[in-house]
């Protein structure tokens, strides 16, 4: 989920032959959202997907959480010291950042785009899952 360079994109598939560009990639991710969309019933979690499908048709959460919340977490969770947990994070946040703002032309982390913003730090796994399926029922109460 990020941007990559235009060296990758380029060469990368002289030295790789499995190796994907980002356009490529971009484009398959579309296609792939759509398809999923129009047979409902999905959960689709980051990949911009909140950028490609229409506010109507489905229920924009994003779940947030503090820094230093979300570093110790990713550290115990991946078995890393909180140093490089924090350099992770940060890498995955800026391409996220980078491929939601290049190809989707839109802030990654702007809480307009979304119908429902959690923050993790205040509330169990449970807790969070009953809160947004509790609001997809209410949203979608009618069409039901």
């Amino acid at each position: 989920e990020s941007q990559s360079n235009w060296f990758h994109d380029i060469f990368g598939g002289w030295f790789n032959a499995h190796a994907v560009g980002a356009d490529d990639y971009v484009f398959h991710l579309e296609k792939i959202i759509y398809l999923a969309a129009i047979h409902g019933r999905v959960v689709f979690v980051g990949r911009g997907a909140h950028c490609l499908l229409p506010r109507e048709c489905g229920l924009s959460v994003r779940i947030v959480a503090p820094l230093e919340w979300r570093i110790h977490n990713f550290a115990q969770r991946m078995h890393l010291d909180e140093k490089e947990a924090k350099q992770r994070l940060e890498a995955l946040d800026n391409g996220r950042s980078e491929l939601c703002k290049f190809y989707f032309q839109s802030e990654a982390c702007d809480p307009h785009h979304f119908d429902l913003v959690l923050n993790a730090e205040r509330f169990s796994d449970e807790a969070l899952a009953r809160m947004i399926v509790s609001a997809y029922r209410e949203r979608f109460a009618s069409s039901a």
